[in-house]
């Protein structure tokens, strides 16, 4: 997005972070015209998926976590059990299915509404955050990323509309933009 400002800077926003239901709900009164979702989104026969891709999700920790135990890139999933982990809710579920069905048992300490509210525990060297992520996104210096080494660990984040609804001028042009940026 900060690179669609830089080419539109006179364009205001309006953003909403909030669960899958209120984001569904939100779209379908009008509220919002684009949803960038890490979840499906409810009702979906009544949207149309302009974008999706998958994210794996990552492991952040503070540069100084006590749980840090190496500098590679990746971490496995059982090296999580013992760790206080904070969650954000659209990977929860998926992430207590494969832990589930891998025997692992986390020590979760935090189920966040937004992937920012898990980042800031981290942030503050509280827990660690798991949360989706592209392979470019960057976060704070003060965290370390560890990849979790399971190809069941993917959310698919979508870029999606309602169907049939036409969208405003400014919403249609961040569409192409992004289509064309993506």
């Amino acid at each position: 997005m900060s690179d669609f400002y830089r080419e539109f800077p006179h364009i205001n926003y309006e953003l909403y972070e909030v669960p899958i239901d209120e984001q569904t709900q939100q779209l379908l009164e009008g509220k919002t015209e684009i949803g960038i979702a890490n979840a499906p989104l409810k009702q979906s026969k009544r949207f149309e998926t302009l974008f999706s891709r998958k994210e794996r999700l990552v492991a952040l920790f503070h540069k100084d976590s006590p749980y840090l135990k190496n500098d590679k890139p990746n971490i496995l999933l059982d090296d999580l059990e013992d760790i206080p982990l904070c969650l954000s809710r659209g990977c929860s579920e998926l992430f207590f299915s494969v832990c589930s069905d891998s025997h692992i048992f986390p020590q979760v300490m935090s189920i966040n509404t937004t992937k920012l509210s898990a980042i800031a525990w981290a942030e503050k060297n509280t827990g660690v955050a798991i949360v989706p992520a592209p392979a470019v996104e960057l976060f704070p210096a003060n965290l370390v990323r560890k990849e979790i080494k399971d190809e069941r660990l993917f959310l698919e984040m979508t870029l999606s509309i309602v169907k049939g609804r036409e969208l405003s001028q400014v919403a249609q042009t961040f569409i192409n933009y992004y289509m064309q940026n993506k």
